[in-house]
């Protein structure tokens, strides 16, 4: 086994390991590992697998799919910035990654571009304002 392979059996071990966290529940141990698995700079369509469940695992553990946006603190706030991120992200590397080839892989990339571009699209003004004690909405940034 050569050292590419090495690294490509370490980063599908983070990422199993990442998958089997998030599937008990435990989405800060699973971002951890997709972390992990990032540090070894894997190719543009594994990169995309793995930013796109990042980003859906940060969504997770702060729970943000069953809170109202303008019920984020400040510091949430920039965990919502970082999705943001992350999702713009896949959408690069995909779109570099098609502009002059067809993908010939088994991850589904066009499915995960999509699902980033959508969540990108519909999570763009999430907790972009804020409530104060009184009651009052107050813009962010």
């Amino acid at each position: 086994m050569n050292e590419n392979d090495n690294v490509k059996q370490l980063i599908g071990e983070h990422y199993n390991q990442g998958i089997e966290n998030a599937n008990k529940g435990l989405y800060g141990e699973a971002i951890e590992e997709f972390e992990k698995a990032l540090r070894y700079n894997p190719p543009p369509e594994i990169k995309i697998l793995l930013y796109h469940d990042y980003a859906s695992m940060i969504w997770l553990k702060n729970d943000f799919q069953n809170r109202e946006g303008a019920s984020i603190s400040h510091e949430e706030y920039e965990e919502v910035k970082k999705v943001h991120q992350i999702y713009k992200q896949v959408i690069d590397i995909y779109e570099k990654l098609t502009e002059n080839a067809i993908i010939e892989t088994e991850i589904p990339v066009e499915e995960l571009y999509n699902n980033s571009k959508n969540n990108l699209s519909a999570f763009s003004l999430y907790g972009c304002i804020w409530r104060d004690a009184q009651g009052n909405l107050h813009r962010r940034d």
